[in-house]
């Protein structure tokens, strides 16, 4: 397991600029996805884990950290120590193998929306229908005889026209704005485990047919 110093002065593996964080503070030792372990170095102001001193205890990803009185997220720690692993890693075959999950989680949703954008589609074209019948009998009952059969088919024309466009812009811009925050909650998901370029504008299947990151060269697929 990997061993990282963390501390307030440039050779650390992890640096806090922070006063109050001694210059080697704390070792942090990668455990696992989920886990570190952090040791203090008999800091100054301690180390704490969820408002609790330790002198060496485990942390996940959801912990409330403290070095001296500098306040950071466990989060924050592992994203530092998964920088620092992998810029030394190129096989992320694992990693990748566990992404397919997720795009397909991506596709249903996606999917999901499309098929809500075609049967909103339909609702708004029954409903044109329905509006241009009711103005069809109106006229019929208002209008003077020489004027029904024109004036209500050129009505109703108008009526249909107008509702379906109203109504297929505001479903358009709905859908398009859920698809594009979508596509922004799966960025940082769908993306090279290592240098975290974007994958989610192609297929799983488009990817894993390329082998290796054209950004990093990381190898996805042996």
């Amino acid at each position: 397991m990997a061993k990282f110093t963390l501390g307030r002065t440039p050779q650390n593996d992890i640096v806090i600029d922070d006063p109050s964080i001694s210059r080697e503070h704390a070792f942090i030792t990668l455990v696992s996805d989920q886990e570190i372990l952090i040791e203090d170095r008999d800091s100054t102001y301690g180390t704490f884990i969820n408002n609790r001193e330790i002198k060496s205890g485990h942390s996940k990803p959801f912990d409330d950290l403290k070095f001296g009185r500098k306040e950071i997220s466990a989060a924050e720690i592992f994203e530092h120590v998964r920088t620092i692993t992998n810029l030394s890693r190129t096989d992320f075959n694992e990693e990748f193998k566990n992404l397919e999950i997720r795009f397909v989680e991506y596709d249903k949703q996606r999917n999901k929306l499309a098929l809500t954008a075609n049967q909103k589609s339909l609702q708004t074209r029954l409903i044109a229908s329905v509006g241009a019948a009711a103005v069809v009998i109106v006229l019929t009952i208002l209008l003077p005889k020489e004027y029904k059969v024109a004036m209500g088919g050129l009505s109703a024309v108008l009526v249909t026209v107008i509702l379906m466009i109203s109504a297929n812009k505001n479903s358009d811009m709905q859908i398009k704005q859920k698809l594009t925050e979508l596509q922004w909650d799966y960025e940082t998901i769908l993306a090279c485990p290592k240098c975290q370029l974007p994958l989610v504008s192609r297929s799983y299947a488009h990817w894993k047919t390329k082998k290796r990151c054209p950004k990093c060269n990381a190898l996805w697929v042996k």
